[in-house]
């Protein structure tokens, strides 16, 4: 699989160490790939905390996913995005875990990858962008892209940083002759940045 990558990025596959089956890695030239995502339940955030014993929290804002023994109750998150930014960085509360299931579209052939991401301004258009995918109704194209932002403060002072983001371009067909030009448009879905954010690194691996 790492091969095929390589080749069809036209740049040279890497092994590094990993737990588990994901050893391989391919180092892209680019910040944005054109990617299919087959339906909305593709995109997911769940919110997430671990500790010395392990996986210590998770639910999806509203009820406990896991351990079976409190999955169905009540998490106790606040609902609003911002409030859980706030006591995540206080150590009260979880962080989010965005994760995208994938096809390239230039080699949907080469099956499903994964996009994992623990930005909270991508986890706050996960909704959004999922209301695009719907509208669509099937397989969407989409550029899965890493955007720089850049800005100066009231203060004076410089924030740069990356964030990943999902633009929906429209329905996808498998049609190879069709012009991109040609989908059906979608809405780009671009989260707003907060001034000071810093990105965590995101994975991107075979699923």
């Amino acid at each position: 699989m790492t091969e095929s990558l390589a080749r069809l990025f036209g740049t040279e596959p890497h092994q590094h160490q990993a737990n588990g089956p994901e050893s391989g890695q391919v180092v892209l030239g680019q910040d944005a790939l054109r990617v299919v995502i087959d339906r909305p339940q593709s995109l997911t955030t769940y919110m997430k905390s671990w500790d010395s014993r392990g996986l210590a929290h998770h639910c999806d804002g509203r009820i406990h996913l896991s351990p079976v023994a409190r999955a169905g109750s009540l998490c106790g998150c606040p609902s609003l995005m911002e409030e859980r930014k706030v006591r995540a960085r206080l150590g009260q509360g979880p962080q989010p875990v965005t994760t995208l299931l994938f096809r390239l579209a230039d080699a949907s052939e080469l099956g499903l990858f994964r996009f994992r991401s623990s930005s909270w301004r991508f986890a706050e258009g996960v909704e959004e962008t999922r209301a695009h995918l719907l509208d669509l109704d099937g397989p969407v194209l989409c550029d899965l892209a890493i955007e720089t932002v850049e800005f100066t403060t009231g203060n004076g002072r410089r924030v740069c940083y990356q964030k990943p983001i999902v633009r929906v371009l429209g329905r996808w067909t498998c049609d190879p002759g069709t012009s991109p030009d040609t989908y059906a448009t979608g809405t780009p879905s671009v989260p707003t940045p907060a001034p000071g954010e810093q990105a965590k690194p995101a994975v991107v691996s075979c699923h």
